[in-house]
């Protein structure tokens, strides 16, 4: 009897399985259809381009300033020192 009970049980559950599979299968192709019908638009609010170029001249001469700055630090220590 426990067999038959079993069996039954195993029957049951593939049928559950196979109506699970179809559901799921149809929710799929749905939820592709939406998301294919669907547009996205997407908006970025940048600044405007800034000129790299310029920019790095900018760094550039601070760096040549600060540079001389230094050079001549060091050569009046040097004149002190000697």
């Amino acid at each position: 009897m426990a067999r038959l009970q079993l069996e039954g049980e195993i029957e049951s559950l593939k049928e559950e399985l196979i109506f699970m599979k179809k559901n799921h299968g149809e929710e799929v192709k749905s939820l592709q259809a939406q998301v294919s019908d669907s547009v996205l638009t997407v908006e970025v609010d940048a600044p405007k381009s800034q000129d790299l170029g310029k920019i790095m001249a900018e760094i550039r001469a601070q760096y040549d300033t600060l540079a001389q700055k230094n050079l001549e630090d060091l050569e009046k220590q040097w004149g002190q020192q000697v």
